[in-house]
């Protein structure tokens, strides 16, 4: 799989424990999640100290193979390459009357047949409707051409990338790279073995042509000594790089946007396909019957070739006097993932004509994801790597990555059709555990660990949906921070309950899977069986609840379950900026009230006038502290009740009426409303506990573990007596 994380770093959060300090932080840690799960969930989560103990060991252990540049340099030392290693090539650029495109030409047509070419095209594709027809533009393109190396159009910067290696104006070799010289050169030495890059004398082509080179550099990779080499086209010291804004909108124009499937549309995909073969099969469906399997292709990049012409842009100097000069696909120019997209919407597409109704697949770059019935297993394996060899070449899959079964990491989570759940697969959720665990909350942190910290609850707030309050707090504490990610920051005391909070969920994610992975039918965008409408002045809530499956447009009143207006218990005065968080106050409330109505597992419709709270509702996320609180009321509630926001409706102020009117003291009778549907919100002393938990009021904010953990405690009670 190609991996979009590895990053050319010297430091990394993972080097933090040492042999003499391991035992005491994971015994601190330890105590400490079980303090904080303590705090939040009191003593029925049943879990004992061992047992967090042991998954934080695990955690911590897990980067014992998570090399660093000691590494690399004990295992390579260093290795240089052959006297002899450049003799094959230097003979080929000689034949070439030293022209590395010449050269290019003459290998890339040897090798024509046994890689991507138009005879292999027209033997995979003989159903064109199924492709966008550009994208069969593109394929033929790429074999025939190659891939092209756009550079700046933009009339304010240079419009060819300048050349940086020029005799006698050379940059220098980057230290990270002398550093483990060893192994980066064993890397590139076994590309040259294998036909995919030159290795020529750095001399002999500075004396005969202009090349744009880009520095070797190094990047750490989980369980390889010799970690990753890389590709440097974004370095912008020795002239102008090739990785660009402006080239970046070049490739995406000619070869089309990246569009990855989400874990959102694998689940769909799995659904989908069990509801039809269900049709298909009728009682004899089973959903044990179903497997999931994965395939990977070899070297991804490496399948494709540059256009020989833009292979001198291609190129990095190396030690011992050589330079390597690519022509097939190279980790970390921007353009290889766009070319790389066109050829993985053709498989895909291709793959899924030909297992048919047998299985389904989806491809995330390089990594095919499928589902299908245990009987047909053998040809969705047997037709995926036809597929793929047909196209690409008969090396082009990569059988040791072939897996199938009940329980399979998809893209970074951990997919269980035994349980019917998502979780974080066990790699990313150690990853992700111990970045939190090696955070030390009262000692500044980098930037660049905050950022990971950030950008882990992005992902991952999509399973954990109770944690995504977190998001906003985390980033937060990067805020104007700049882009040095060796600054160093306190965090805030409301960040380190976010780092608390995060370490203890993730560990009841592991020993309570059930309770917290998330279900496979929350994932599928069912239509909203109610509704709930809503406004607010800065006085008070008007809320509308409706059985949407009972709803006739035709009829103003139909589908009415519930209907309040109720003033605030706390005082917002005249000030407006609290007016988007009273409307989503009025969503959050909105929602408790069908949970106190007896609704679950339902998928809800948002109505109102005011987008921002329309948007906050659908995203579980918030700007600024004053929507904090019911935030984290109106998270809880849908998680607690499984109840899921799928759609929004905005509608124009002046329409609200009936709202708008609740919000501000009217009565049902008043505007119309059914009376028997009133649902007398003021003597629910529960209800009126869960608004008085929303108040926004500055004197009330979230501001350290104490007032989290009080607040926490109390939303938790007062939801379950919504029962």
């Amino acid at each position: 799989m190609i991996e979009e994380d590895d990053v050319p770093e010297e430091d990394s959060e993972y080097e933090q424990y040492t042999e003499e300090n391991r035992n005491i932080a994971i015994a601190e840690v330890t105590q400490g999640i079980t303090t904080v799960i303590t705090e939040m969930f009191g003593d029925e989560h049943g879990i004992e100290i061992d047992d967090i103990a042991r998954i934080v060991k695990e955690a911590v252990a897990s980067t014992s193979d998570i090399y660093g540049i000691s590494d690399a340099v004990k295992a390579y030392g260093d290795h240089r390459f052959r006297e002899d290693v450049a003799k094959r090539d230097t003979e080929r650029y000689q034949e070439a009357g030293f022209d590395l495109a010449t050269m290019t030409a003459v290998l890339q047509n040897a090798k024509r047949s046994e890689r991507l070419n138009m005879d292999r095209i027209e033997r995979v594709i003989t159903d064109a409707t199924i492709h966008d027809p550009a994208d069969i533009e593109r394929l033929k393109e790429l074999a025939t051409v190659g891939m092209i190396v756009m550079v700046n159009d933009d009339p304010g910067e240079a419009t060819e990338a300048e050349p940086t290696f020029i005799q006698g104006q050379r940059p220098p070799l980057r230290n990270l790279y002398q550093q483990v010289k060893g192994a980066v050169n064993q890397n590139f030495e076994n590309l040259h073995a294998l036909e995919l890059a030159f290795l020529l004398p750095a001399d002999l082509v500075f004396d005969h042509e202009r090349v744009h080179g880009s520095p070797a550099h190094w990047g750490k990779k989980k369980g390889k000594r010799e970690g990753r080499p890389l590709y440097d086209a974004s370095d912008n010291k020795h002239g102008t790089p090739l990785n660009t804004k402006a080239a970046k909108e070049r490739l995406k124009a000619h070869y089309g946007e990246i569009r990855h499937p989400t874990i959102v549309n694998l689940i769909v995909m799995v659904l989908d396909y069990a509801a039809e073969q269900k049709a298909i099969l009728g009682a004899d469906f089973r959903w044990e019957d179903l497997r999931i399997f994965q395939k990977d292709l070899k070297r991804a990049f490496t399948l494709l070739s540059y256009r020989s012409t833009d292979v001198p842009k291609i190129a990095s100097e190396l030690t011992d006097g050589l330079i390597a000069v690519f022509h097939a696909g190279v980790f970390g120019w921007v353009g290889t993932p766009y070319c790389f997209a066109v050829v993985t919407r053709i498989l895909e597409a291709e793959i899924n004509r030909r297992i048919l109704a047998k299985g389904r697949i989806r491809m995330y770059v390089d990594d095919l994801n499928g589902v299908t019935m245990t009987s047909h297993l053998p040809t969705c394996h047997r037709e995926a790597v036809s597929t793929m060899e047909e196209l690409l070449g008969n090396e082009a899959h990569e059988p040791r990555k072939d897996k199938d079964g009940l329980v399979l990491d998809w893209i970074g989570y951990e997919v269980n059709l035994i349980e019917a759940t998502v979780s974080i697969s066990l790699a990313n959720f150690h990853k992700v555990l111990f970045g939190f665990c090696s955070v030390e909350v009262t000692k500044p942190v980098t930037v660049r660990l905050l950022e990971k910290l950030c950008s882990w609850s992005a992902r991952y707030t999509i399973i954990l949906r109770v944690l995504r309050p977190f998001t906003n707090i985390l980033y937060g504490e990067k805020k104007g921070l700049g882009r040095n990610k060796n600054v160093t920051v306190l965090l805030s005391p409301l960040g380190r309950v976010a780092v608390y909070v995060w370490r203890a969920v993730l560990v009841l994610l592991r020993l309570k899977h059930t309770n917290f992975a998330r279900p496979f039918r929350s994932f599928r965008d069912e239509a909203p069986a109610y509704q709930v409408e809503y406004d607010a002045s800065l006085s008070g809530i008007g809320v509308i609840l409706r059985d949407l499956r009972e709803y006739d447009a035709g009829n103003p009143t139909s589908g009415i379950i519930g209907v309040t207006g109720v003033r605030f218990p706390f005082d917002l005065g005249q000030d407006s900026k609290y007016q988007n968080t009273c409307e989503y106050i009025g969503a959050t409330i909105g929602m408790a009230m069908l949970a106190r109505l007896g609704i679950r597992r339902q998928t809800l419709k948002l109505k109102g006038d005011s987008r921002a709270s329309l948007k906050w509702g659908c995203k579980g996320l918030f700007k600024g502290t004053l929507s904090r609180r019911a935030t984290f009321v109106h998270i809880l509630a849908a998680v607690q009740f499984e109840l899921y926001i799928g759609e929004a409706e905005h509608i124009e102020g002046i329409r609200h009426v009936w709202c708008d009117g609740l919000s501000r003291g009217k009565t049902p009778e008043e505007l119309g409303i059914p009376v028997d549907r009133w649902f007398n919100m003021a003597s629910d002393l529960t209800l009126m506990e869960i608004l008085t938990e929303c108040d926004p009021r500055p004197e009330h904010e979230i501001v350290d573990e104490s007032t989290f953990f009080e607040f926490w405690r109390s939303v938790r009670r007062l939801l379950s007596n919504l029962n």
